[in-house]
């Protein structure tokens, strides 16, 4: 708050018409506070962090009552193909026939994801409900995407009920973030990659040798003149 009061006069802040943010209740009512006039967009980034955290933890649980139930096998094949229950259904390949660890027959990708979400009707039910709101995400349908999540927000896994609330009390946000085309993607990336820098290095002592290094692995030599400013998309427009 001091930064940008300090910083910039609140007729400047007038000026501003969008913040794209993760979905912090402390970030929104700061937004409302400082950009009295902008519109706030829930990165795209965070919506499918949401999916993903959410259908993983109901993986997780489906994969320990296996094991309490000693099925080792099943519960080895939840623990090994994880990541492929996260991905697009469409990105699974469908054509890698061959041997695979924990199964006596040989199988595709394709076929393990089928055979996963198998073992429970609640992790199916789960998936192909993601699988459709990633639909309705890719093609900027917000309205599909809500009518989604209201047709299945009683009946599917109590993993989803929160997440899908947060998604319904924020949907102002979410449909500004499937309309336009701003993200904070290449933000999160220069994020990762500081924390990489950080966990190879095993730490830093002093600030400013951290600092230092992340300036040589950028090289951030360039002026910012040179960027060029991305210009705002209304999906809706193309929709309508």
């Amino acid at each position: 708050m001091d930064h940008f009061k300090k910083r910039y006069t609140f007729k400047d802040r007038l000026n501003v018409k969008m913040v794209c943010m993760d979905m912090n209740a402390g970030y929104m009512a700061m937004v409302k506070v400082l950009f009295p006039n902008a519109s706030v967009i829930i990165d795209r980034f965070h919506i499918i962090q949401a999916f993903n955290n959410t259908l993983n933890n109901l993986r997780t649980r489906v994969m320990r009552r296996f094991k309490d139930n000693d099925n080792d096998r099943i519960y080895k094949q939840f623990k090994r193909y994880w990541k492929l229950l996260l991905k697009r259904e469409d990105d699974v390949p469908s054509d890698d026939y061959g041997r695979k660890y924990h199964f006596k027959q040989w199988i595709t990708s394709r076929k393990i994801v089928e055979h996963l979400i198998k073992q429970d009707n609640g992790l199916k039910e789960a998936y192909y409900t993601v699988q459709m709101l990633l639909d309705a995400y890719d093609t900027h349908d917000f309205t599909g995407f809500f009518d989604v999540i209201n047709l299945s927000k009683t009946t599917i896994a109590e993993e989803f009920s929160a997440t899908f609330k947060t998604f319904i009390k924020n949907k102002k946000y979410i449909e500004n973030a499937l309309r336009y085309n701003l993200s904070n993607g290449p933000i999160e990336g220069i994020i990762n990659k500081v924390k990489n820098i950080k966990r190879t290095s095993y730490g830093y002592r002093n600030f400013f040798s951290l600092k230092a290094r992340v300036l040589i692995i950028f090289n951030l030599g360039y002026s910012n003149t040179d960027r060029i400013n991305k210009d705002v998309i209304d999906y809706s427009i193309n929709i309508a």
